[in-house]
């Protein structure tokens, strides 16, 4: 089998743009969501024990498994039911009202 080297100037191209408002904007943007991932990550692990206690719900390990995951499968379909609203030029109002009628998605 040989071996096909490719050789690109593409990253030194991208290390010689200038930074830009555009990337400190972009930096904070995934900080914040990197922390506040951390953060939903941490509660929804350490609600678990408490939620299998005989005195609050007394869950299962399996029933608290099925909720992380319906939970995971909800972050999943909402990204991508809301994430593709900037396709629609509209206000924030009707953005948010166009997926909560039944013809939504259609407008």
């Amino acid at each position: 089998m040989t071996r096909i080297s490719i050789t690109t100037d593409i990253p030194a191209r991208l290390d010689r743009l200038p930074w830009s408002r555009f990337h400190l904007l972009v930096v904070v943007a995934l900080g914040v969501t990197w922390i506040l991932d951390g953060l939903e990550v941490t509660i929804v692990g350490s609600i678990g024990p408490v939620l299998q206690n005989s005195r609050t719900l007394g869950l299962s390990a399996q029933e608290i498994g099925s909720a992380g995951s319906a939970y995971v499968i909800g972050a999943v379909v909402g990204a991508l039911l809301f994430g593709s609203q900037n396709r629609y030029p509209a206000s924030d109002e009707t953005r948010v009202t166009r997926y909560w009628t039944p013809s939504g998605p259609r407008l």
